[in-house]
C-alpha cells in the first residue's frame, strides 16, 4: 500500500504565489499578481464543446503547449496550471517563480516495502525513525536523486517531544529503470544497524491516445 498526495498543477502555482508574497524582501517589489481560477475554470469549459473534461482535437487549438506529458490532451488541471504560469510570467513574476508550477504534483507515501511504480514527476517521501541520537542515512541506487531532506520534530500538548529521532527524505526519479533507497538507522548505543529496503521505478505510460 501507499499513499498519493496529489496537487493539481493550478494549486501548487496559488501556493508558490502565497508563499513569495510572505517572504519577499523589502527591497524587492512585490507582483500583486492573484490568478483568477474561477475565470480560469469558465475558459476552460467554454473550450471544452463536447463537456468530456478534457481538450483534445480542435478544442486544443493554439494552446498545445498546455500538453504537459504529450498525451494529445489538456486536463482541467494542465490548463489552469498552464494559464495561471503565462498570466504570472506577463504580470513580470520572475521565471524561477513561474517554473514552480512544474514541481512533482505528487507525493508518494510507501506504508510497506513493496515494489511499486510512480508517475513522471512524483518524488518518493521515505521516513527513516530511531532513538534520540541516531545517525540516519538514505542511500540511493538508480537513477533517483536526493532533492529534500528534513528531521521531524514532534509536538505534543504544546511541548516538543524528546526522545526520538526522525528524519525524512524525499527522492525524485530521475529517469526510467529500478530505484533502490536503503534508509540506514545507526543507533547511539550500539549493535547491528536497521536498514529498510524501498524500490520504486516509473510507470511506463503509452503515448497513443486512447
Amino acid at each position: 500500500m501507499m499513499c498519493r498526495i496529489r496537487l493539481s498543477s493550478w494549486a501548487v502555482t496559488i501556493a508558490c504565489l502565497v508563499f513569495t508574497a510572505t517572504h519577499t524582501s523589502a527591497d524587492e517589489p512585490k507582483s500583486g499578481f492573484a490568478f483568477d481560477v474561477k475565470a480560469g475554470e469558465a475558459k476552460f469549459k467554454a473550450l471544452d464543446g463536447n463537456e468530456d473534461d478534457r481538450l483534445s482535437g480542435t478544442e486544443m487549438r493554439g494552446i498545445e503547449r498546455y500538453d504537459v506529458n504529450g498525451d494529445a490532451r489538456i486536463t482541467r488541471e494542465e490548463f489552469l496550471g498552464g494559464l495561471s504560469t503565462e498570466q504570472m510570467r506577463a504580470a513580470g513574476v520572475s521565471d524561477e517563480a513561474a517554473s514552480s508550477a512544474d514541481e512533482p504534483s505528487s507525493i508518494v507515501v510507501p506504508s510497506d516495502t513493496n515494489p511499486f511504480e510512480v508517475m513522471e514527476g512524483d518524488s518518493v517521501r521515505l521516513v527513516g525513525q530511531g532513538i534520540a541520537g541516531s545517525e540516519i542515512t538514505a542511500d540511493i541506487r538508480g537513477p533517483g536523486k536526493l532533492v529534500r531532506k528534513a528531521y521531524i520534530a514532534h509536538v505534543t500538548e504544546g511541548q516538543m517531544m524528546i526522545g526520538g529521532a526522525t528524519e525524512e527524505f524525499e527522492i525524485k526519479p530521475t529517469g526510467p529503470g529500478p530505484i533502490t533507497v536503503v534508509i540506514t538507522v545507526t543507533y547511539p548505543t550500539g549493535g547491528p544497524p536497521k536498514k529498510t529496503t524501498y524500490k520504486f521505478s516509473l510507470r511506463k505510460i503509452s503515448s497513443d491516445p486512447q
